[in-house]
C-alpha cells in the first residue's frame, strides 16, 4: 500500500529537470505541455512533497513500533530489531521515490536504485531480522532476484552504447533476467539458510552448558529445581561465565530456538526452559539492556503467566536509559 502512495506523490515531480541547463522550462515527463514551474502544477508538487515527508515519517514510525521483542510471537512477519527494520524501510522508500521521479537522470536513477537494493539485500542477509526462518529465506530469495535485475539494468544502462546492435543486446539482457532470476532466488534462499546455521553455531554449546547447570542445580536443590515455578535457570550459578555475547541481536537469534509449540499452541516447556536460560545468561552479561528486559517481560507473560513480574521488568527497562527506539518499543 505505502509504495503506491509514495509513487503517486513522487510522480508529480517526474519532470525534465535537465531542461533548466538549456534555459527552457522543465516540463513533466508524461504531460509534456505542463510546465513544472508554473501554477497549478507547482502547487501540486509542493503539496506532494509535504505529503511524502509526512507519510514517509509515519510509515517509518509505524514499522519501527511494530517490531516485536517477544521471541514467542506467532506473527509470521515479526521482526526483532527495530534499527534494522528502520534501515530496511528507509532504503525501500528511497528506492520507490527515486524510481518515480528521476527519469530525467537515468544513470543516477539506476545507480541509486542499485545501491538501495544492495543495501536491503545486505541487511536482510547479515541480520536475518525475522523470527521465522522460512520468512527470512523467502525474503532473502526475492531480494536476491531483485538484486540481479537491478545489476543487469545498471550494466545495460552503462554498456548499451558500446554495442552496435543495441536492440539485440537489450534482448539478451532481458533473457538473462528471465533465465537467471529463478536460480538466483533459490541460491539466495539457500545462502540465507547457511547464514542462519552459521550464526547459530553457539546453540549446541549453550545446550550443553544448560544441561550441565541444570543437573548441578537439581543436585544442589533436589526436586525443587526441576519443579520450580520460576524455572531451573533462576537457581543456576555463575551464568555470566557461560557465554560472551556480542550484542542483543545475537541473543535474539539464539532465542528463536524456543519457538516450539504443542498442538494446542502452548510453548514447549523444554524449549522455553532453554530460552529462559539463554535470557538469564545474556542478562547476567548485559543487565542494563532495555531490549533484554523487554524480552524477559514478554517471556514472563507468555510462559510463566506472571504479569506482575513482567511489569517489574518493564519498569526496569524504563530506568535503564533506553534509546529513542527502545522507548518506542517500551
Amino acid at each position: 500500500f505505502w509504495p503506491a502512495i509514495l509513487d503517486f506523490f513522487s510522480f508529480l515531480w517526474d519532470c525534465r529537470w535537465n531542461n533548466i541547463a538549456s534555459g527552457t522550462a522543465p516540463t513533466h515527463m508524461y504531460f509534456i505541455q505542463q510546465s513544472c514551474l508554473a501554477m497549478p502544477h507547482l502547487a501540486h508538487m509542493l503539496f506532494a512533497a509535504v505529503m511524502c515527508i509526512a507519510f514517509g515519517a509515519m510509515i517509518l514510525l509505524m514499522a519501527t513500533g511494530m517490531c516485536d521483542l517477544n521471541p514467542l510471537t506467532r506473527s509470521a512477519l515479526a521482526c526483532a530489531d527495530p534499527a534494522t527494520s528502520f534501515k530496511l524501510l528507509a532504503l525501500k522508500m528511497i528506492l520507490v521515490v527515486v524510481c518515480a521521479f528521476l527519469d530525467a537522470f537515468p544513470y543516477a536513477q539506476v545507480l541509486i536504485a542499485l545501491v538501495c537494493v544492495t543495501g536491503v539485500s545486505s541487511f536482510l542477509f547479515y541480520d536475518v531480522p525475522y523470527y521465522s526462518d522460512y520468512v527470512n529465506m523467502v525474503v532473502n530469495g526475492l531480494w536476491g532476484g531483485l538484486l540481479l535485475v537491478a545489476s543487469l539494468l545498471a550494466a545495460l544502462m552503462f554498456t548499451i552504447n558500446k554495442h552496435v546492435d543495441s536492440e539485440a543486446y537489450a534482448t539478451t539482457m532481458t533473457w538473462a533476467v528471465l533465465y537467471g532470476i529463478f536460480p538466483v532466488v533459490v541460491v539466495a534462499a539457500v545462502a540465507c539458510w547457511l547464514r542462519m546455521g552459521l550464526l547459530r553455531h553457539t546453540v549446541s554449546t549453550l545446550r550443553m552448558a544448560f544441561q550441565e547447570r541444570k543437573h548441578a542445580a537439581i543436585a544442589a536443590h533436589g526436586e525443587d529445581a526441576a519443579g520450580s515455578s520460576s524455572g531451573a535457570a533462576s537457581l543456576m550459578k555463575d551464568l555470566k561465565a557461560v557465554h560472551r555475547w556480542k550484542d542483543v541481536e545475537q541473543v535474539s537469534l539464539v532465542l528463536r530456538e524456543m519457538r516450539v509449540w504443542d498442538e494446542e499452541g502452548v510453548p514447549d516447556p523444554h524449549a522455553a526452559e532453554f530460552g529462559e536460560f539463554v535470557l538469564k545468561c545474556a542478562m547476567a552479561r548485559m543487565p542494563d539492556s532495555p531490549a533484554l528486559l523487554v524480552m524477559h517481560a514478554n517471556f514472563l507473560i507468555e510462559v510463566r503467566k506472571d504479569g506482575q513480574a513482567a511489569r517489574t521488568q518493564m519498569q526496569l527497562a524504563q530506568k535503564a536509559n533506553p534509546s529513542l527506539l527502545d522507548n518506542y518499543n517500551i
